[in-house]
């Protein structure tokens, strides 16, 4: 079976690219017998390398460096025609970035965020290219998948597809790399970090309640005036500016922000903290959690969304709403000895749940399984 790949998107490696790294991975290794047609820009080409194999051809967009705009518009006239061209079974699309018209396609909706939160999506075009898209998924898709059993509903509610058409293919731990002692000293030292800090790593969208995180960090300094959180991710000041409201509530020099880390970095940082704070108001899914755990950091996040669903009895949930309520886990986890060798016993059975194997088996059968009914369109 020739199964195309839309890789056209992407051009950093973020959330949805390790998923797409790790998952693919395992399904090409899984299905010799298959051919995987990778359709790239020349970034995303050097980002998914690693996914050479014998039954995998890139297949580039005859363009250099190209815009955004650029690319989606490929995505809607080349893409379609270059798996006409290259007799593609089925395509699957890694995202919400599809090729409208084409039918023959599995589209992946991690959340529903773009419904949710809509103050995140600020630009025009962009609200009524993602209302758009969900009429073309519902309708010009042979299925859905997602990643997670809340998204699920979610995407059944938003879009209007029945649940039946939708298949959770779970992520599961990136593979990461193996810290050195020294790479923690190296890491702390970079950022004149102190001995008790918190970590958070992804973006500052509204969603990911930083400014609550900051109010609960306030509240601990008032009885642990050496405690510091430390904040992995985008420096976006667009959304929410964290450098001013740390000055404004007086506790700048107990936060640090880092900007994008390298690998070895993260966990590092993982690994020298008290524990991962993760309140976040909507996830689809939720990989900061499951890559603590299995690292053996303790884990407090949220009660809601998918949250709870993925950390399993691995984590300390809190009301992400109830600042006070993240600042009396933070100072338990701070505190009580047993807690935290509890959370990192039970993470770390958690994270068994979760395999890039399993999942891409299960994404074989959506994309076989809608090929064969892609033959009759």
């Amino acid at each position: 079976m020739n199964i195309g790949v839309n890789l056209l998107q992407y051009t950093d490696l973020q959330g949805i690219e390790v998923f797409i790294l790790n998952i693919l991975g395992s399904a090409i290794k899984q299905s010799p017998s298959d051919r995987f047609f990778l359709f790239v820009n020349r970034k995303s080409r050097e980002m998914f390398s690693s996914l050479a194999a014998e039954n995998v051809v890139f297949v580039e967009i005859p363009r250099g460096e190209i815009t955004s705009i650029q690319l989606m518009l490929f995505q809607q006239w080349w893409l379609p025609r270059a798996c006409r061209k290259n007799t593609i079974d089925i395509l699957w699309c890694p995202s919400v970035a599809v090729p409208l018209w084409y039918r023959r396609k599995i589209a992946t909706v991690h959340d529903c965020a773009d419904a949710r939160f809509k103050e995140e999506s600020r630009s025009i075009f962009t609200k009524f290219y993602l209302l758009v898209v969900r009429f073309f998924i519902r309708w010009r898709s042979l299925g859905v998948v997602t990643v997670s059993d809340f998204s699920r509903s979610e995407v059944s509610e938003v879009y209007g597809i029945s649940p039946k058409n939708i298949t959770v293919v779970s992520p599961a731990v990136p593979v990461l790399p193996t810290p050195h002692g020294e790479d923690v000293l190296k890491a702390i030292a970079k950022w004149k970090i102190g001995k008790d800090y918190f970590f958070y790593v992804g973006n500052t969208r509204p969603r990911k309640n930083i400014k609550r995180i900051l109010d609960a960090l306030f509240e601990i300094i008032k009885r642990h005036p050496d405690a510091q959180l430390v904040l992995a991710g985008k420096i976006d000041r667009s959304f929410f500016d964290i450098a001013d409201y740390v000055k404004h509530i007086n506790i700048a020099r107990s936060v640090v922000e880092t900007g994008f880390i390298s690998d070895i970095e993260k966990v590092a940082l993982y690994r020298g903290s008290i524990g991962l704070v993760f309140p976040s108001l909507y996830e689809g899914f939720g990989t900061p959690v499951v890559e603590a755990q299995s690292l053996g950091v303790p884990v407090i996040t949220s009660n809601i969304s998918s949250l709870p669903g993925v950390g399993g009895e691995g984590a300390l949930y809190v009301d992400p709403y109830d600042y006070k309520d993240i600042a009396r886990a933070m100072e338990s986890l701070m505190s009580d000895s047993s807690l935290r060798e509890k959370l990192i016993r039970l993470g770390n059975e958690n994270v068994k749940r979760f395999s890039w194997d399993k999942s891409a088996e299960r994404l074989m059968a959506v994309l076989h399984d809608a090929a064969s009914k892609s033959r009759k369109v």
